[in-house]
């Protein structure tokens, strides 16, 4: 799915038993910021109370993506999902 529909709505049309990938609009990671942070954020915060949720740019990485901000993105998935023992 894309950055157009709100991802929790995938799972209310077609139920919590599916697994959902995608999500960021890809020229949010080229703006980066707060903007992207937010949107990022949003999104982890959506999906939180839904199993199967793989994160990525709704249609990949667009050429002048600058790398530290992929990097940034990758970072705040990391640190938002993993599980705390």
């Amino acid at each position: 799915m894309d950055w157009r529909v709100p991802i929790n709505d995938v799972w209310r049309r077609c139920g919590k038993s599916v697994a959902v990938q995608g999500n960021l609009d890809p020229s949010l990671a080229v703006a980066g910021g707060d903007i992207m942070r937010r949107r990022t954020l949003q999104i982890l915060e959506r999906a939180r109370e839904n199993n199967g949720h793989i994160f990525n740019l709704g249609h990949g990485v667009l050429r002048t993506t600058p790398v530290e901000n992929l990097k940034e993105v990758t970072d705040l998935v990391h640190n938002n999902t993993r599980q705390r023992k």
